[in-house]
């Protein structure tokens, strides 16, 4: 797994509170800013494999919990992305 998307933010919010490590400890061990944590966290940016290893160590979750983290959800939307960038560069090439 390269990178990952956190498929299930409720469950990692109740990992992390039951870890009873604060949040800005957890940035500071990822070595990220609470904002792009918080992206990461919400699904909005994947997850450096380096990042899910930090974080399941951190939080003592096991073989990276498919419920949290989803490689499957990243290539949907990494094709959304290309089919949008597909349909922008269509009508930019109509305005011309």
């Amino acid at each position: 797994m390269e990178k990952a998307i956190c498929s299930n933010p409720e469950l990692l919010d109740q990992r992390m509170h039951d870890s009873g490590l604060k949040t800005g400890y957890i940035c500071k061990m990822l070595g990220i800013s609470r904002q792009a944590f918080h992206k990461k966290k919400m699904g909005m940016t994947a997850l450096r494999k380096s990042e899910v290893y930090t974080l399941c160590s951190l939080l003592g979750i096991k073989n990276e919990e498919p419920l949290i983290f989803s490689p499957e959800v990243e290539k949907k939307v990494d094709e959304k992305r290309e089919q949008e960038r597909r349909q922008d560069a269509r009508e930019l090439h109509r305005m011309d």
